[in-house]
């Protein structure tokens, strides 16, 4: 049988597709870089400009395969950093059994990212004489994320959880600041691969991304993107695309298998 690799695929179904403007990229998640890897297997003209992450192992993995700038853009912290940043006494119990999240807790944003957040808020307010509608990318979910995975109906959740959820193990508070200034109509986070969890909070949509490229582990039919509308006045619209209901058969590492995990598990197609 004749072996064709994805992009050759891709092409002999549709004309290859061509980015012709150059990109300043901003990476929403950090880590490997499945958005800088997928423009340089397209041939796009870009620059790595920055990433929107505190998780301090994923920066550091970014910068290291990418782009190699070692500028401490976003320190996040562990929760061994905040015994050491709180002086608390060595062997302080901040992460018990009964916690936010089902599954394990990721590094948080210090009170200094939060109070960044919200000055950076007021000034772009008191520019433009009104409060400009943003949305916010982050890598580990906050912690009110989990209360749509416990409250679907209530929070009017859709999408796949198919993994335990981690979230920050310390609430630090950024939630409740975007609560107060009103301008963040969405924050988006990434970590988990078989989730896609939606919802709403207190009027602001919270979301999770599955991943989007094929060197990790990732459910076929969850493997694709997510768009966001945001609109001047405020609102916000946001929905996923995925491959495989774009291509198809294509879209799957192996048509007769389901990935799951590290492991594959029958599909029936």
């Amino acid at each position: 049988m004749e072996q064709y690799d994805q992009m050759s695929l891709l092409e002999s179904i549709n004309e290859p597709y061509r980015i012709t403007k150059p990109i300043r990229l901003i990476e929403c998640f950090a880590g490997i870089g499945a958005q800088h890897k997928a423009l340089s297997i397209l041939g796009a003209d870009f620059e790595s400009w920055r990433v929107c992450e505190w998780s301090v192992n994923s920066i550091l993995a970014y910068n290291a395969i990418h782009i190699k700038d070692w500028s401490d853009y976003s320190q996040g912290l562990t929760v061994e950093d905040l015994i050491e940043k709180f002086n608390l006494p060595k062997g302080t119990r901040i992460r018990l059994p009964d916690h936010f999240n089902d599954g394990q807790d990721g590094a948080m944003p210090t009170f200094e990212q939060v109070m960044w957040y919200y000055n950076t808020s007021k000034q772009a307010e008191k520019a433009e004489g009104r409060k400009i509608p943003a949305v916010m990318f982050m890598h580990i979910p906050l912690p009110e994320f989990s209360l749509i995975a416990r409250n679907p109906e209530e929070c009017g959740a859709i999408g796949s959880k198919r993994e335990t959820l981690g979230t920050t193990e310390m609430n630090f508070g950024l939630f409740a600041a975007c609560l107060q200034r009103g301008d963040v109509k969405g924050i988006f986070f990434g970590h988990e691969h078989l989730c896609d969890l939606q919802g709403e909070y207190c009027g602001i949509t919270m979301a999770q991304d599955a991943a989007l490229g094929y060197n990790m582990s990732c459910h076929d039919d969850l493997r694709g993107g997510r768009v966001i509308d945001l609109f001047e006045e405020g609102t916000i619209q946001t929905h996923t695309v995925k491959l495989i209901d774009l291509m198809g058969r294509e879209a799957m590492r192996r048509p007769d298998y389901f990935e799951g995990g590290c492991k594959y598990y029958i599909r029936k197609l």
